[in-house]
């Protein structure tokens, strides 16, 4: 549309947005803060929309729960009450029963999000909810390819008048990416090993 091109992704979380590099060093260090910020802010407003959805609706209903949970619910205050009235009964059931609190990587997750539809529409949506603000959490850390690492040099540069020469900005990208990749390959084997143990 215009000069703008948009682009539907295989899962439908986040977005990508490819800026002018010069159009956008044009722009008030605020400005250009916000726009990185963007698709974060969205991450995390998706995330906090579908969690209070999840707790109106259950303030609509009688708590089924154990005498065990109640009692749990009432010693529970502020974000805590509201994240635990947030999460469906179904899941709460689930994530007590969990052995394997560990890391989970791509394939975990949609294994986890697959599996959380047949359990229920509300089960499915909170963990849209969870992968979603992990989203937003990881393009925060200060890595060169994520949106964190954008401002953190961006701030370095015009608050501060640092700069980095190019080649040695290209070395912590590899050795960030090199980390990244085999973090990934470590979470794939973890994820897959997981998921053989059901069948």
């Amino acid at each position: 549309i215009g000069s703008t091109k948009f682009q539907i992704g295989a899962i439908p979380l986040g977005g990508y947005v490819s800026i002018n590099t010069k159009d956008l060093e044009k722009l008030p260090y605020l400005k250009e803060v916000l726009i990185m910020l963007a698709g974060i802010l969205f991450n995390i407003l998706l995330s906090l929309s579908i969690l209070f959805y999840l707790y109106t609706k259950s303030k609509h209903y009688k708590n089924n729960d154990s005498l065990d949970l109640d009692n749990q619910e009432h010693n529970l205050s502020g974000v805590k009450y509201f994240l635990y009235k947030a999460t469906p009964k179904e899941v709460r059931k689930i994530l007590k029963e969990q052995k394997d609190k560990s890391f989970i990587g791509p394939l975990g997750i949609m294994n986890l999000i697959g599996s959380s539809f047949d359990i229920s529409f509300d089960a499915f949506l909170y963990f849209i909810s969870l992968v979603s603000f992990n989203i937003a959490f990881f393009n925060l850390l200060p890595v060169p390819f994520f949106d964190g690492g954008q401002i953190f040099t961006l701030t370095l540069q015009k608050l501060f008048g640092l700069s980095i020469s190019e080649n040695i900005s290209n070395l912590i990208y590899y050795i960030f990416l090199v980390i990244l990749i085999i973090f990934t390959v470590l979470l794939f084997r973890k994820d897959f090993q997981r998921i053989r143990k059901k069948f």
